[in-house]
């Protein structure tokens, strides 16, 4: 149930609009649309859904990311401007982007901001302050540490959704009224996400191996994911089973490229040309559907665990690690696919076992995917979205 919203300040006559509950102006933010992130897929799919139902939707963006043609196919208008951080330090290149922000929010006549860039937290305070014109945050990581700024800013955004209750309680402690906030589960379009028949004409288009078994990663490449966990985990079981291959496919994070190649350096060569790195992928649903495990080895805590819920959609065994809600997501009844968070060691011995000849994987990837289909579908969760944003913009 959606709690409710906390009231906002009245706009000016210039920026003013009586909305309809048939039709919002939503202005997404998104300093820059690229494909790689859990958030930004989630903000894509929402603004996607909320468009097919009738709302006019445009779009805020710095960069030419790769998700712009996706955005292009939907939106009424999209404006590109200068979007630099919060920063104390250049109080004007700040303030300049919160003015940017609310000259185009009042231009598009915005009932609300929709965006889940939490470096903008202050930002969007402020254009409320100044406009009268709410945010609507999708709060896409748990808040790991508060400051005096935004604790003085969280009041003052419109309403946070977190995917999970717990993300939402780091967020209610940092600072957020809790009757603006709200706990609302990602989803997964499970007909975009679904197994194929040829899956050896998929691995080719793809340019893997068409024959042996497949393990992909997909996500972000980061130290929070894993991957070097996934790679030592690969290099202990690939001796006895070489007809299996490694597709780690997504953006590498700045500050962990040298612990990737570190890593790699550590893989003998006969090791290391099993492992295939695929750049940031438009296309995540067609690497799933052409493996036979996917893996998301999480070390540290996950607001939600959206790659978990895409593979499981795919309908394929996906060995995880029991942090945040992920267990939850996979279920009680296939615990068997977890494994201790940064242990590679217990990670190989999963894996093994999934790619095993005697593992069931079928099995389990047609229960995930009923799983997926039951109870993470969009309608449910857009529905509580929209129910927030037709609040906000009420008031």
């Amino acid at each position: 149930m959606t709690r409710r919203v906390e009231p906002a300040a009245a706009a000016d006559a210039e920026g003013a609009r009586q909305p309809t509950a048939a039709s919002l102006r939503l202005l997404v933010l998104e300093p820059d649309p690229s494909h790689g992130g859990g958030s930004e897929a989630v903000i894509l799919s929402l603004a996607r859904e909320l468009a097919a139902r009738g709302h006019e939707v445009g779009l805020l963006h710095e960069s030419r990311g790769s998700m712009l043609p996706d955005y292009r196919a939907f939106v009424v208008e999209h404006m590109r401007i200068r979007l630099p951080g919060f920063s104390f330090r250049a109080p004007f290149a700040t303030m300049g982007s919160v003015l940017g922000i609310a000259r185009a929010a009042r231009r598009f006549r915005a009932d609300a901001l929709l965006t889940s860039h939490l470096g903008f937290l202050r930002h969007c305070a402020l254009v409320r302050t100044f406009t009268g014109i709410p945010s609507c945050f999708h709060l896409g990581l748990p808040l790991t540490a508060s400051m005096p700024s935004l604790r003085i800013a969280l009041p003052r955004v419109g309403h946070g959704i977190a995917p999970s209750n717990h993300t939402l309680q780091t967020w209610h402690a940092g600072g957020w009224p809790m009757d603006a906030l709200d706990a609302v589960p990602n989803w997964v379009d499970a007909a975009r996400f679904r197994p194929v028949e040829d899956v050896r004409a998929l691995r080719a288009e793809l340019g893997l191996p068409p024959d042996g078994r497949l393990l992909v990663f997909v996500g972000r490449v980061c130290e929070q994911k894993g991957v070097d966990v996934l790679l030592r985990a690969f290099a202990r079981l690939a001796p006895g089973h070489e007809d299996v291959t490694l597709a780690v496919a997504g953006g590498i994070a700045g500050d962990y490229r040298a612990t990737l190649d570190a890593t790699l350096g550590e893989l003998d060569d006969a090791v290391r040309r099993r492992i295939v790195l695929v750049p940031v992928t438009a296309v995540p649903e067609k690497y799933y559907a052409a493996a036979d495990v996917a893996c998301a080895p999480s070390v540290s805590d996950e607001a939600f665990g959206l790659t978990v819920l895409e593979a499981m959609a795919c309908a394929v065994p996906v060995v995880t690690t029991p942090v945040g809600i992920i267990p939850d997501i996979v279920g009680d009844d296939d615990h068997a696919l977890l494994a201790p968070a940064g242990d590679p060691d217990a990670l190989a011995e999963r894996l093994e076992f999934w790619l095993g000849p005697t593992a069931p994987r079928d099995a389990c990837g047609a229960r995930l995917r009923a799983r997926v289909q039951q109870g993470f579908g969009p309608d449910a969760s857009v529905d509580a979205y929209e129910a927030v944003l037709a609040g906000l913009a009420r008031r």
